[in-house]
């Protein structure tokens, strides 16, 4: 017959394997995870330092404002007589995705 003293042992030790079952299960999934981010490129854009490009703008333009966006850069440019042109650039290579001129008074 059991004593008082090795039932207390066993509900100890039954205790002790359920935390390290659900440590194990915690840690693993904590792989995965990592894995699949890494995998992703999660990791390749954070550990990637900043792109240095130029952009190259006819004569007398200059760039108002750069407000990142989904698709990349985009870049308000103005001429002296005030027109104002929108480009969408790609932070990658500095390449000009798209180009949007206002027209109007």
């Amino acid at each position: 017959m059991a004593t008082h003293t090795s039932l207390t042992n066993l509900r100890a030790l039954k205790f002790a394997v359920i935390i390290m079952a659900v440590l194990i299960v915690l840690v693993a999934s904590a792989i995965v995870a990592v894995i699949v981010f890494r995998l992703s490129g999660g990791a390749e854009r954070r550990d990637t330092p900043p792109a240095a490009w130029h952009i190259v703008l006819p004569e007398a333009q200059t760039v108002v404002t750069v407000t990142p966006a989904d698709e990349g850069l985009v870049v308000l440019v103005e001429d002296p007589t005030g027109r104002r042109s929108v480009h969408l650039i790609d932070p990658k290579d500095g390449r000009l995705l798209g180009r949007i001129d206002a027209i109007g008074p």
